[in-house]
């Protein structure tokens, strides 16, 4: 009966997004051959501790890969289960293998291990970081971080902007937005449409000034996200207040502006 979880559990059915088996190579490294060696010896056996955990793995595995429901929010349920087969895999090298019991006394080589098991950790990032700055989704330039600490000293209000600076705004600027997470934006898909005709120089100017009304917005975030060919803010209530390179900030203009100076 309440709206709001009505209208975010819909949303899940919209997102199908699921990871590649690449990705899983990647994500768990070495952790996959020591769950094999595991995995041969847990099938010989006939208990519910191995049947707990292979229900656990299929399931999980069943619900990352799975085309109808956000599969990427299960897929952090494989790691567990895998953790374990990999435990069960290293002790059975360790009994059948003379050199495993020897390295196992090493110091340098259970260290030598430890690095391995985590380097796929280290090695992604490292090896995305030179493409970071141009994926916008998860880098925010100097200017943009700049202009969120200024919006964030501001009176409450608002915030009308694209669906990517309304994920941060809150975060970083601390204002509510008009549109922002697809999963805490009531009607998303309706206020994500308006955000976009509002920024569009193509809609008409009377549809645009509908749009700023009805948001209740007292600012404007524009960035080239918002405006990616310029902004336009002719013929509507609006005064820039700040900016910051390509990022800006209009104030919607009301009879009671005046009182509501910008804070330095």
């Amino acid at each position: 009966s309440d709206l709001v979880f009505r209208l975010s559990s819909e949303r899940g059915t919209l997102w199908t997004e699921t990871f590649s088996p690449w990705w899983y190579i990647q994500a768990y490294g070495l952790i996959l051959p020591l769950a094999w060696f595991g995995l041969r010896a847990l099938i010989k056996e006939s208990s519910l501790h191995t049947d707990l955990l292979f229900a656990w793995l299929a399931a999980a595995i069943i619900l990352s890969i799975n085309p109808l429901y956000a599969g990427v929010k299960f897929q952090y349920l494989v790691f567990s289960p895998l953790a374990l087969l990999a435990t069960r895999g290293l002790l059975e090298l360790y009994a059948a293998l003379p050199l495993a019991r020897k390295l196992a006394g090493s110091r340098a080589a259970m260290m030598g291990l430890a690095g391995a098991l985590c380097l796929n950790s280290l090695v992604i990032p490292i090896k995305d970081f030179s493409s970071t700055p141009l994926d916008s989704k998860i880098f925010m330039t100097s200017e943009e971080l700049t202009t969120m600490k200024w919006l964030d000293r501001q009176p409450d209000g608002v915030v009308l902007s694209s669906k990517r600076a309304g994920n941060r705004i809150p975060w970083l600027a601390g204002k509510v937005v008009f549109v922002g997470h697809w999963f805490l934006t009531p009607d998303h898909d309706a206020k994500l449409s308006k955000a976009r005709m509002f920024f569009s120089q193509q809609v008409p100017l009377p549809i645009r000034a509908a749009i700023l009304k009805e948001s209740r917005a007292r600012y404007v975030y524009v960035s080239p996200e918002e405006a990616p060919e310029g902004f336009d803010s002719a013929g509507l209530p609006l005064t820039r207040i700040y900016q910051a390179g390509q990022h800006a900030i209009y104030q919607v203009d009301t009879p009671d502006s005046e009182s509501n100076q910008p804070a330095r």
